[in-house]
């Protein structure tokens, strides 16, 4: 599952898959951006609940993201597991 925010974000990734379910917010005009058919009936619009969740994380910006004026704004812990992850 990809969870996009923005009509322009769910339209490239609606172009790159169409095996991959993705979730949006923020978009202007489901209906019109053709990601749904209708808004009627919301109860039959095809949700999943994954059975997996992959965390994603750019080694080089969660370092260069983790100090920032001073402060820590990602946990060490983010960057760690992202070290591991990559060295795997």
């Amino acid at each position: 599952m990809i969870l996009t925010h923005t009509t322009v974000v769910t339209e490239a990734l609606a172009r790159e898959t169409r095996t991959i379910p993705i979730v949006f917010v923020n978009v202007a005009d489901p209906i019109a951006s053709s990601f749904v058919a209708s808004l009627e009936k919301p109860a039959d619009l095809p949700v999943q609940a994954p059975n997996k969740c992959e965390l994603v994380i750019n080694l080089k910006t969660a370092k260069a993201q983790r100090q920032r004026d001073g402060k820590e704004v990602w946990p060490s812990a983010i960057a760690i597991m992202a070290e591991r992850t990559r060295s795997r």
